[in-house]
């Protein structure tokens, strides 16, 4: 901390830095509700928190570089949380979706959701985001919820 600064203004930074951090962990929140939804067969609900985890997805990163995040809490891991906001939102809630929502055989439907969880869990967490790598862990984000749609018009 510069001796000249205020200690207000000198946590200030961190402060806004933290609430990134809070906004990505709010993703969890929507995949919850989204399985709840879920567990209750409210598809068009379902979507909607996924969708709303998908903004939040879509902007928490640019949030993150312009406050600076890393450099200012650099023992807290935005990658990794984004990473189990990942897997809740993109994985586990649709896998669960489709293993419950009866629109596949089950002999067919849980081994299936089984099927997403495991290689969707393996490609999210590889260390190796070398192409074609990296592409396809963007692509387990992008694959779902265009599974997703086709499901849900089917479910509706």
């Amino acid at each position: 901390m510069d001796p000249t600064e205020s200690p207000e203004k000198a946590t200030a930074p961190r402060t806004a830095a933290f609430a990134v951090h809070i906004f990505t962990a709010c993703g969890a929140a929507c995949a919850l509700l989204a399985l709840i939804a879920a567990v209750g067969a409210d598809w068009p609900k379902m979507f909607v928190w996924l969708g709303i985890a998908l903004i939040i997805d879509g902007v928490d990163g640019t949030f993150a570089r312009r406050l600076h995040t890393a450099e200012l809490l650099p023992r807290w891991s935005g990658d990794v949380l984004d990473l189990v906001v990942d897997i809740l939102t993109y994985v586990f809630v649709p896998a669960y979706a489709i293993s419950t929502s009866g629109l596949l055989p089950q002999v067919l439907a849980i081994p299936l959701g089984a099927l997403i969880v495991v290689t969707g869990s393996l490609a999210a967490f590889s260390a190796d985001t070398t192409p074609p790598f990296d592409c396809i862990r963007k692509r387990c984000c992008v694959v779902t919820p265009a599974a997703l749609r086709r499901f849900s018009r089917s479910a509706i």
